[in-house]
């Protein structure tokens, strides 16, 4: 009876895949911008309550990344890249965990663009002690965005703050790996919450 509980609880994670497809498509689109998804890997299953949260937590991670991560076509070739920008996801187990690296190939989270961001602010933060990975990690304060203007496409009043305390509400984690001009790399950690 267990596993057939079980069953009932879980998802394949490969159903997240054609929603953010669609969403890279239209969003891309809207922004004026060629930007294609590469599904690295789409292993494994995830409880119910932790699917929905996952699709909440991609969708607004792929906005972010198509909005301000990938850089329109004329400032990608000034830097040398491909004209079409590139987000990738990649989905495998880790023992009981899920590990969801979402990456784009495009301009990074620059530390010291966050820690102007932050003085500007007037953040209640000592921003000189930051370390570079501590000040890209400001992406997750409440209300903070690096943004010029709040766009439509991933400003709608939901910050990255959202994403962080939904992946700590699932008791997971998320990692920042970035380099400026290069791209980014989110890595998150999901423990499986099947209890049967």
């Amino acid at each position: 009876i267990g596993s057939s509980i079980r069953a009932a609880r879980v998802v394949p994670v490969s159903r997240l895949i054609p929603g953010l497809r669609r969403l890279v498509r239209t969003v891309s689109n809207d922004l004026g911008k060629d930007v294609s998804l590469q599904v690295l890997n789409e292993l494994g299953t995830l409880d119910r309550d932790d699917f929905g949260r996952c699709q909440t937590i991609l969708d607004h991670m792929v906005r972010n990344a198509l909005d301000h991560g990938i850089e329109c076509s004329d400032q990608r070739a000034a830097a040398g890249k491909a004209a079409t920008g590139r987000v990738s996801i990649d989905i495998r187990k880790a023992g009981a965990d899920a590990i969801i690296t979402l990456a784009d190939d495009g301009r990074g989270i620059d530390p010291e663009a966050m820690r102007e961001s932050a003085l500007k602010k007037g953040l209640d933060i000592e921003v000189d002690a930051l370390s570079d990975a501590d000040a890209q990690r400001l992406i997750f304060h409440k209300g903070f965005s690096t943004a010029a203007a709040v766009s439509q496409i991933s400003g709608r009043g939901v910050g990255m703050d959202i994403v962080l305390s939904e992946i700590q509400q699932m008791g997971g984690d998320i990692q920042i790996e970035s380099v400026v001009g290069r791209g980014t790399s989110f890595h998150i950690r999901i423990p499986s919450s099947v209890t049967v």
